[in-house]
């Protein structure tokens, strides 16, 4: 799955900044598609070539970058054993013009103007490549690495954006063999808050390392 925002004109030099922000989920079976969210596998920030003449190019030219970096994970989850939905990898954008742009339904005119380049997503869609869809820009995880936003923005998003299985899988990654920790996370009444009080520092050190240390002396 692929969320993608750009943020039209934010750089020098009449520039634009793209992101994408990727993860792996259930095959959604609604329309448009609603799947899980899971923590990011991968996470796209760089700057758009060219200067876009409006803010529907600049998210068409997101589109296009994330749409590549796509296929060869695509590619690899396929040989891996994990097929891919028949309609197309989800591709999330939060502008209705490069959505319409993009899956014909609207006449272009002036957007005949844009980087050609652009238009080969267009095709990979009517192969069914990729599933094209709309969502508000307030549900766009990707925005948040297109802007500069306050501190308060910064403590409150990360948390936003890592899903309880995420922390999950963060965790036992760095505590492999503890069973203690791992049944403690996965109990169905801890909340995120809990989890991520869990995972913060502690500066006593660890209780069986001082156990530990206490029987060799």
């Amino acid at each position: 799955h692929v969320i993608a925002d750009a943020a039209y004109l934010v750089l020098p030099n009449a520039r634009s900044r793209c992101a994408g922000l990727y993860f792996l989920s259930n095959t959604s079976t609604t329309t448009p598609p609603n799947p899980q969210p899971n923590g990011a596998v991968r996470v796209l920030c760089k700057t758009i070539r060219g200067v876009p003449s409006s803010a529907a190019e600049a998210e068409t030219g997101g589109l296009f970058l994330n749409a590549q970096e796509a296929v060869p994970i695509k590619i690899a989850l396929e040989e891996m054993g994990h097929p891919q939905p028949t309609t197309g990898t989800p591709l999330e954008t939060d502008n209705s013009t490069a959505h319409d742009i993009l899956t014909a339904t609207v006449r272009m005119k002036r957007s005949k103007a844009f980087d050609m380049r652009y238009h080969w997503l267009k095709d990979r869609i009517a192969q069914k490549q990729f599933n094209i869809y709309w969502a508000p820009g307030k549900l766009n995880k990707a925005d948040y690495y297109t802007k500069h936003f306050p501190p308060a923005h910064h403590r409150y998003q990360p948390c936003r954006l890592q899903s309880p299985t995420h922390l999950v899988n963060l965790l036992t990654s760095h505590l492999r063999g503890c069973v203690a920790p791992r049944s403690r996370i996965q109990d169905p009444s801890m909340t995120s808050a809990a989890i991520c009080s869990f995972l913060a520092p502690r500066t006593s050190g660890h209780p069986r390392m001082s156990e530990d240390t206490s029987r060799l002396a």
